[in-house]
């Protein structure tokens, strides 16, 4: 031990370099103390540390300022942007990340861990991975980086308190590491830095040290089984019967292209109503003229939510090769059949049966009737026209004010703990669904169910709750609201001000299209589109805000879609649209229709500084 802790003291650069792309320029130094430390600081450290324990917080600090010096570092620095697409990606969509280490690490381990839904980090094994990193004994360092980025952001651990941040990781940092067969001296001191912060590992029988937790794995197979037990790693589950589509459905035809070579016109409509189920076809299947009529029996379907069953309905016709269902410009259907291609209305009325029992597992009974000739169209054109006319109207009346219950949606929660997206007609989710998605998932379940903490693994994602007794409609704050995201979230967040800014606003997840945020030292809300690669007044760049939002509620910022700007409850509770005083170019063409006559609202093309802003404000309403 002692000569490799020597050999990091020695490697010490005299001038360490900032990484960057991130608000944490030194992550691991950030994490650790809370404040920045010099070369000749921590190699004292280092030297006079008296066991294993305490050497490996300066041997992590250590690792990581001989990688700051590194000529490829940016190859395997993990900017603010990418940590937050590991994290969303790694612990929502795919069972966690896994660091590779060790001489036993074969091609085979690594495709049995991905064909298992683990993010791979790995040095040997890197053309591989979904993550390369160096070899070099230093290079797991970057793993521990994105650990502990983690624990910042989505833990809400202060900088500097590495007691708390070693907690949190081991509980619920969504990764581990699997280390088999040889690793070097100075390696070794990383890895178990790595463990002491929290990282949970799998070791080969021959592991050197007894340090961390771990478990102990003999080949591939046990990996896997150690991998599966770990608490703090994501699991996938989702109840109910087995749909499955007729051959030769598939989603994957939707993005085909069809070169048609008949089209047929007419009406495709879904309703609520009474059916024995099935699918019935009348007329002449050469016709040109065709009615696709979905009648749906069940007690909680109504016109308005039937509009989102309906394009869903639409898009599942598609799933057959060679068929392109759809609306055209003038919102007319069409049927496309490219060359070759044969109209089964028959198979195509059941592909929309299977659809809808896939995409929304708990619906009643649908049935399907297709008329074919223009007499079947004629027929039913009235009763089409007259259900269209009431289901836009109950649509456009919609409101907070007029509904009993709202949606919650925990989808988000296997990464950001303390996040329930409450979505209501006037607060469209920040991810760009619609309300009425929403709506109809928390109705009748659906089957894009991501990974998510072992303890949510029977929960529903998505479920309606009461909207209880108003304490600030404005502001979006309903008693039952609150009730429910404590239940949610067992008792992390108290309350939630959908429509606010400064004081309980809506929790944030990874995902949100816009950020708005207070600007600093005024009253004044700023609207920021996701990406903008530019700064606002005050310094703040979209990673510093979206850090600070991710996955939790954090006063002064929250994530919104862009769909809310053009909502009329928009940030009720900071005094609506007129409170915006600065938007990025892309969000103020949304927002424009909603701000008061005469409004002055500054974008980056007017102001970056807050020096720019106050100047760009007093001549705009001077």
């Amino acid at each position: 031990m002692q000569h490799a802790i020597h050999w990091l003291a020695d490697a010490l650069p005299d001038q360490p370099q900032a990484f960057d792309g991130s608000e944490y320029p030194m992550p691991v130094m950030g994490a650790l103390l809370g404040r920045d430390i010099g070369p000749d600081e921590l190699r004292e450290w280092l030297i006079e540390a008296d066991d294993l324990k305490s050497s490996l917080e300066p041997v992590a600090l250590a690792a990581e300022m001989i990688e700051s010096i590194a000529a490829d570092r940016d190859a395997y620095f993990m900017d603010d942007a990418s940590v937050r697409g590991a994290v969303f990606g790694g612990a929502k969509w795919r069972a966690g990340w896994v660091l590779l280490a060790g001489s036993k690490i074969t091609d085979e381990t690594v495709e049995l861990l991905k064909a298992n839904q683990y993010m791979i980090f790995s040095a040997a094994r890197g053309a591989q991975a979904d993550h390369a990193l160096p070899e070099r004994e230093t290079g797991a360092i970057y793993y521990g980086q994105l650990m502990v980025r983690y624990g910042m952001t989505w833990g809400m651990v202060p900088p500097g308190d590495d007691h708390e941040l070693g907690h949190f990781l081991e509980a619920d940092m969504p990764g581990a590491m699997v280390v088999l067969g040889e690793i070097g001296p100075v390696e070794g001191l990383v890895l178990l830095s790595l463990m002491k912060l929290g990282c949970p590992a799998i070791v080969g029988p021959d592991f050197a040290y007894d340090l961390g937790p771990k478990a102990v794995a003999r080949d591939d197979a046990e990996v896997l089984e150690a991998l599966l037990a770990l608490p703090n790693m994501r699991v996938r589950s989702a109840a109910g019967e087995t749909v499955s589509l007729p051959e030769p459905a598939d989603p994957a035809h939707v993005g085909e292209e069809v070169n048609p070579e008949r089209t047929l016109r007419g009406l495709f409509q879904l309703r609520p109503g009474a059916t024995e189920g099935g699918v019935s076809v009348e007329g002449d299947v050469q016709s040109g003229a065709i009615a696709i009529l979905i009648d749906v029996d069940d007690p909680d379907i109504d016109p308005a939510i039937s509009a989102h069953l309906e394009a869903q309905a639409l898009r599942y016709g598609s799933y057959l090769p060679g068929v392109r269902t759809r609306r055209d410009d003038a919102g007319e259907f069409t049927l496309e059949l490219a060359t070759g291609v044969e109209l089964d209305a028959a198979l195509l009325g059941d592909v929309i049966v299977s659809g809808l029992k896939c995409g929304f597992p708990r619906l009643g009974r649908a049935g399907v009737r297709i008329g074919l000739g223009e007499d079947a169209v004629q027929a039913e054109a009235k009763d089409v026209r007259e259900f269209v006319r009431m289901r836009d109207a109950m649509l456009a009346a919609e409101s907070e004010a007029n509904v009993d219950e709202f949606d919650a949606c925990i989808d988000c929660q296997p990464f950001a703990l303390n996040h329930v997206c409450v979505v209501t007609p006037d607060r469209p989710p920040m991810c760009g669904k619609s309300w009425l998605s929403m709506k109809a998932q928390a109705l009748w379940g659906g089957y894009g169910r991501p990974w998510t903490r072992r303890e949510k693994m029977d929960e529903d994602l998505r479920r309606r709750i009461p909207k209880g007794a108003p304490i600030d409609a404005d502001a979006g704050e309903w008693a039952g609201v609150n009730e429910a995201v404590r239940d949610l979230t067992n008792g992390g967040l108290d309350r939630v001000r959908i429509h606010a800014v400064c004081d309980a606003p809506h929790t944030s997840c990874g995902c949100f299209g816009a950020l708005a945020f207070e600007i600093p030292g005024t009253d004044w809300v700023g609207v920021m589109h996701r990406g903008y690669e530019g700064e606002a007044p005050g310094g703040l760049t979209w990673s510093i805000l979206a850090n600070r939002a991710g996955g939790k509620q954090c006063p002064g910022v929250t994530g919104i879609s862009l769909a809310y700007l053009k909502s009329p409850k928009f940030l009720g509770g900071e005094g609506g649209p007129s409170a915006v005083k600065w938007a990025t170019v892309r969000a103020k063409e949304v927002l424009a229709a909603q701000l008061p006559p005469r409004a002055t609202v500054a974008t980056e093309d007017d102001a970056t500084t807050m020096d720019e802003l106050r100047a760009f404000l007093e001549v705009g309403q001077g």
